[in-house]
């Protein structure tokens, strides 16, 4: 029987303009035997294809999987319209369209045929650390303005010389149109150090020679300057560790190849498709104990990851090939923004080792992203180069006009600006306690608003009184008269996942986290909730504690150790595991880890007689449901660690200790506590997601928070809740810790304002 033949529009968002995706798509349907056309369409592509509906739905299958590798669709609509008299597949010239939304490139990481070049000594590119073409290349790192031309990005500093020029204009070179396009003659050059005004074409010979004898150098990279050193001499990682005030934290390890990593980590397929990614993110994995050469002990501390990626653009891939693998990190001391100008390295690097420099200008700084594979599927631990200005795709009936400033927290800071049915999340910024780093903050946020074209008609913020988020809020919302919302800290983490998976109807959130300030003054962070569009009811939370002192106590885990020693005399975590529904609390049974590490010394005699009398008498106390500070006092109880010299690092302890339990049980005793403990919790988050989950008659669960970074922790809570047939989700594009609670603040204002407008 002849199937019926039938046409539709179908039309993009996201990266799909510059980066060959209509000729892609002109491809696909010659292919297919569709005919139709394709043509720029304001922000989005506009597609129109005539076929069977097999035809047509192949067609659209294939695109989302098999698109350019530097093209990302966000979001595609399909509509039927009526019959045409197209007899071929046509690109036709770009139109302005209605739809101004405007979508900007993340840096691309250096691609295939470049790299095959790089290392070709027939071509004229031969060794250039800048290498690029249409598909690779920085992108939002450079970018001035729209649109997206040479002219309007830092690389108007370096007119074209003829051969490139001739590329550039030829529609059939892959450099057509490529507008970073450059070689050794007419592009950036590197130089020795920040004073030298003549390419040093000795460079690669120099450094490898300079970081051999032990030495340190500092690299202008697409979004920053990163620190180089060999992470195989003790010595060079000491001085890196002295010089950014970086204790314990893990170093990011550079190389040249996926096959290089495995002779030191195991890699997943999973874990070897990011790493090969655009984005180049740096891939938290599991080490091996038999690698061919001895890393240092102090690049990766007690972990027993290596934070392991690879080189996005020429400079890197040469050093990365000549000297093997290379601590890079970003070139900044303790809670400071990455350094992208020359005057601040300088400054920086005096007395340190030399500077690996280029005439590039970086307009905004960006530090490399960070992913772990969890559920066999990415989650972002920092969101940054090449994901963004990546837009999340966020359904919506407000106009275009109707605008939102999301200003995030105050760690691990990052802001949200929507307009229409789009979101963009800006780059991961750290903790804004450090001046330089609130100033990078709002630097970026008047060139993000510039560059997207979005002047905010409402603002949100984090309901804590003391973040400095909030009071640039408030300031803004007075100084421009702009309405201002203020969500719960953990109500933005759950609907940051909301938003994520366009969730609809009643859901079951659960959030947890390091801390927030909670609706009663409390700080919270093992937290319960039904949500419902912009509404979130607390329907309990893990018991609470009272705890001495303010932020402090997140440094301290021996602290909140004597915390919770001093609440089991009141019966908290104590006994059979249970949810008290007239307190809404819920309990755990610590009594094994509390009778294993109750006469362990976490303070002084004397500090920890006035410790206890602050407790008892409530002097500088608050309440505390927060499920950092439990796994903080538990590491602590089983002798893992007493301070985090780093954010979250006795709970990565803790996991690591509970893998090694789940793996070998019977062997330590402290393993099995470790793995028992999370065993538990996530039993008792099942239990009573499913209790509410039954109770208000829906499927749906989204979890969110730092502590999901757990992988052990959140893989154990999903199967349980997969087996009692619910629908979890968590968080996959933005980070489930404060890195990602600005979107999930746009929606909740997105959602009261839709409601009002009703």
């Amino acid at each position: 029987m002849k199937q019926a033949i039938g046409t539709e529009r179908i039309q993009c968002w996201g990266i799909v303009q510059g980066v060959g995706f209509r000729p892609f798509v002109a491809k696909l349907a010659d292919q297919l035997d569709l005919h139709g056309e394709v043509r720029n369409l304001g922000g989005l592509v506009d597609i129109i294809i005539t076929g069977t509906q097999i035809q047509r739905d192949t067609f659209v299958e294939t695109l989302l999987q098999k698109k350019p590798a530097n093209a990302e669709i966000v979001h595609l609509e399909r509509h039927p319209i009526e019959g045409s008299s197209y007899t071929e597949f046509t690109i036709q010239g770009s139109q302005e369209g209605e739809d101004q939304i405007r979508m900007i490139s993340p840096d691309l990481a250096l691609c295939e045929d470049c790299e095959k070049e790089l290392h070709n000594p027939q071509d004229p590119r031969y060794l250039h650390p800048f290498i690029s073409c249409m598909a690779c290349g920085p992108r939002f790192t450079i970018l001035d303005r729209l649109p997206y031309d040479r002219h309007h990005t830092t690389m108007v500093d370096f007119p074209m010389c003829d051969f490139c020029q001739g590329q550039y204009e030829n529609r059939k070179d892959r450099r057509y149109h490529a507008q970073t396009i450059s070689c050794h003659q007419c592009g950036p050059q590197l130089l020795w150090d920040a004073r030298d005004e003549e390419q040093n074409e000795n460079w690669l010979a120099d450094s490898v020679k300079h970081l051999q004898e032990g030495g340190v150098l500092a690299l202008k990279s697409i979004g920053g300057y990163h620190m180089v050193a060999d992470p195989f001499q003790q010595a060079a990682v000491e001085k890196l560790r002295l010089w950014k005030q970086r204790e314990e934290k893990p170093f990011a390890l550079m190389f040249s190849s996926v096959d290089e990593i495995r002779e030191y980590c195991h890699v997943s397929r999973e874990e070897e498709d990011l790493l090969r990614c655009t984005a180049r993110p740096i891939m938290l994995l599991l080490r091996k104990e038999n690698a061919p050469k001895s890393i240092s002990h102090r690049v990766y501390g007690t972990s027993p990851y290596l934070w392991c990626f690879l080189p996005s653009f020429g400079a890197q891939v040469l050093l990365c090939e000549a000297m093997g693998p290379v601590i890079m990190t970003s070139a900044n001391g303790k809670d400071q923004p990455i350094r992208k100008d020359e005057a601040e390295i300088r400054d920086f690097m005096e007395g340190k080792g030399p500077i690996l420099y280029n005439r590039r200008r970086i307009r905004i700084p960006l530090d490399d992203s960070v992913v772990r594979v969890v559920d066999n599927k990415p989650q972002m631990i920092r969101r940054s180069k090449g994901y963004v200005p990546l837009p999340i795709h966020m359904p919506t009936s407000l106009p275009k006009e109707e605008m939102i400033l999301a200003m995030g927290g105050d760690l691990k800071a990052a802001f949200c600006l929507t307009k229409g049915p789009f979101a963009t999340v800006s780059p991961f910024f750290g903790d804004l306690s450090g001046g330089e780093t609130g100033t990078v903050y709002r630097e970026t946020l008047s060139q993000m608003k510039e560059l997207l074209d979005i002047q905010p008609a409402w603002l949100v913020s984090d309901y804590h009184p003391g973040y400095a988020t909030t009071a640039w809020a408030e300031e803004m919302a007075r100084k421009e008269r702009l309405p201002l919302r203020k969500v719960q800290h953990h109500h933005a983490h759950v609907a940051s996942v909301m938003a994520e998976h366009h969730l609809n109807g009643l859901v079951v959130g659960v959030a947890l986290d390091g801390t927030g300030y909670g609706e009663d003054g409390a700080i919270w962070g093992g937290e319960f909730f039904l949500c419902e569009e912009e509404t979130a009811i607390r329907k309990a939370h893990l018991a609470n504690v009272t705890m001495v002192g303010g932020d402090e106590i997140s440094y301290h885990g021996g602290k909140a150790a004597l915390c919770y020693l001093k609440a089991r005399e009141n019966g908290i975590h104590t006994g059979i595991p249970f949810s008290n529904r007239e307190r809404m609390e819920i309990q755990l049974d610590l009594e094994p880890i509390f009778t294993f590490g109750e006469n362990r010394t976490f303070l002084g005699e004397e500090e920890k007689a006035l410790y206890l009398a602050a407790i008892q008498h409530r002097v500088n106390t608050h309440q505390s449901s927060s499920a950092g500070r439990l796994f903080d006092a538990v590491a602590a109880l089983l002798g893992i660690g007493t301070v985090n010299r780093y954010e979250g690092e006795l709970a990565m302890g803790l996991e690591a200790a509970a893998q090694q339990g789940r793996d070998k049980p019977g062997v330590e005793p402290v393993w099995d506590l470790a793995y028992g403990f999370h065993h538990q919790l996530a039993q008792v988050v099942v239990r009573q997601t499913c209790q509410m989950a039954e109770e208000a008659n829906t499927r749906q669960v989204a979890l969110s928070g730092g502590v999901f970074q757990n992988a052990l922790l959140i893989e154990e809570v999903l199967q349980g809740l997969r087996e009692n047939k619910l629908l979890p989700y968590y968080n996959r594009m933005v980070p489930p810790n404060d890195g990602g609670i600005s979107l999930g603040q746009a929606y909740v204002a997105m959602k009261w304002r839709e409601k009002e407008k009703r």
